[in-house]
């Protein structure tokens, strides 16, 4: 039993020795994530959600950190390049672990940190949830003008109350902490 013991504690340190961990800091506050946090890593010349520039973004897990670059296992890779009025995404997705990416920190626009894969795609899902709860409760809220009762009239607008306070409360698990590198308000750095 004892030599069960000692062989599923070293089993457990040569686990948790490979992890890599980030640590940010904007000045005042550190942060430090996980070893198996999933990344989605934005870099380019300006925000990824805006069409005014070209930008790319990685997401995957840590494998590297050095002085002066970053590198990820790959689980998706979004390019997307923006030229006058056309633009052009090409999203290549992995499907094992074997591809890596690597970038400069001074290249970084954003970094957003999910807990594991699953917790991005459920977030994401609550975010869409959200959506179409947050438009149907309009629709119900706004057909209580339609109705000439008074009593189906408070029915159908608490209905749409109810519905839109649900999609408040799916967006708000909806929503990630966004570190920014680069432009405006509290930039962070990684140490």
């Amino acid at each position: 039993m004892q030599h069960f013991l000692i062989l599923f504690f070293c089993c457990f340190i040569s686990i948790n020795i490979f992890g890599q961990t980030l640590t940010i800091t904007n000045g005042e506050t550190e942060k430090t994530f996980k070893p198996s946090s999933v990344y989605v890593i934005s870099f380019g010349e300006g925000e990824p959600s805006g069409k005014c520039c070209d930008w790319t973004e990685m997401t995957g897990t840590l494998s590297g950190l050095n002085k002066d670059s970053i590198r990820l296992r790959l689980s998706k890779y979004t390019q997307m390049t923006v030229a006058e009025d056309l633009s052009s995404d090409h999203t290549i997705t992995y499907k094992n672990d074997l591809n890596f990416g690597s970038l400069a920190k001074k290249d970084i626009y954003s970094l957003v940190k999910y807990k594991s894969l699953k917790s991005k795609k459920r977030k994401n899902n609550f975010g869409i949830a959200g959506g179409i709860l947050l438009f149907t409760g309009v629709t119900t809220a706004l057909n209580s003008f339609i109705v000439s009762d008074k009593d189906s009239k408070r029915d159908i607008l608490l209905s749409g109350a109810a519905q839109v306070g649900l999609s408040i409360t799916f967006l708000a698990f909806n929503s990630t902490p966004k570190y920014k590198f680069r432009g405006d308000g509290n930039i962070w750095r990684i140490k």
